[in-house]
């Protein structure tokens, strides 16, 4: 089961540098989006050794699937995390379906529209399964400054976060799942993979 409170970007991924996550804490969270979203499927497995690793789901004959293990969609887009305003860092933000809909219903309302040009607040309250999220947008409007640009430009791009690897890379991770599997199982060939889904323009939603 996914954990809800997953947020927390140091974790590592497939290996790769640790990846700068926008931590959503109780309370409020204030923050500028800098990019479009990419949707995203994603395994959590349990290592042999007890830790947990994040897994990019490669859709086409994905072998952790194919063992009966459903991947999590999640939405990721680059922000300005701006919770502390003394202290303002380029992040990426991972949310769940709830968020993401409300961010699209202010993107949809004329009244705000693109999610760039102003900042939201994404209100965390509750714990594990009681976590609830509401998204506010700020009626002030404003540009990505030069020097928040810059911030941006830093964070690795969503391919490089969601490494896509091929069936023999995953069932090369130590993942106690295979312990029990067939090599014969699966087709060990590269497989061409489903990239994240990124969207082209806020305002064709």
């Amino acid at each position: 089961m996914f954990n809800n409170d997953w947020a927390d970007g140091d974790k590592l991924f497939n290996d790769t540098p640790r990846i700068p996550f926008m931590k959503l804490q109780s309370g409020k969270n204030i923050c500028r989006i800098a990019s479009n979203f990419s949707k995203v499927n994603t395994h959590w497995e349990k290592t042999r050794d007890g830790k947990s690793k994040k897994v990019t789901c490669i859709d086409t004959n994905c072998p952790l699937c194919r063992l009966g293990h459903s991947p999590s969609t999640r939405y990721q887009m680059k922000v300005l995390d701006k919770t502390d305003p003394d202290n303002v860092e380029a992040k990426i933000l991972e949310v769940g379906a709830t968020v993401i809909r409300q961010i699209i219903g202010f993107a949809k309302d004329e009244d705000y529209g693109d999610p760039t040009k102003y900042d939201i607040k994404i209100q965390k309250e509750g714990m594990g399964r009681d976590t609830r999220y509401s998204v506010t947008a700020s009626p002030r409007r404003s540009e990505i400054s030069k020097h928040e640009q810059e911030l941006i430009d830093t964070l690795p791009s969503m391919e490089e976060i969601n490494k896509i690897l091929s069936v023999d890379e995953i069932k090369s991770m130590n993942l106690d799942c295979f312990d029990n599997d067939s090599d014969e199982d699966f087709d060990s060939s590269e497989v061409p993979a489903k990239k994240s889904q990124a969207l082209d323009d806020w305002e064709n939603l």
